[in-house]
């Protein structure tokens, strides 16, 4: 998971940004640099988990991973809804105002 979390960090568009400001040669040099600290970080906590004996050896089933329940996260999901269209709408108010 670490290495997905860093994945980001090596996007084009910052690889970019990087070389804009710093040059090429560094901008290369830190996209090498994260992509080593994400393989290693990635071959790392896979191994921990072989160690503790956390590594899944079977797949959950369709039915147990695809499930709707009414429960707490569907009325969350229900409120930052409703805060989400309001701020969309605050956002186009605005935008025609201006």
């Amino acid at each position: 998971m670490i290495a997905f979390l860093g994945a980001d960090l090596v996007a084009a568009t910052v690889i970019w940004v990087h070389a804009k400001y710093y040059g090429w040669q560094y901008a290369l040099y830190l996209s090498g640099l994260l992509y080593l600290c994400m393989v290693a970080a990635g071959i790392t906590v896979h191994y921990l988990f072989a160690l503790v004996g956390m590594i899944p050896t079977e797949r959950p089933s369709l039915q147990e991973m695809v499930r709707f329940s009414i429960d707490y996260t569907f009325f969350l999901n229900l409120i930052f809804l409703v805060i989400g269209a309001i701020l969309i709408w605050l956002h186009l108010k605005n935008a025609k105002e201006n």
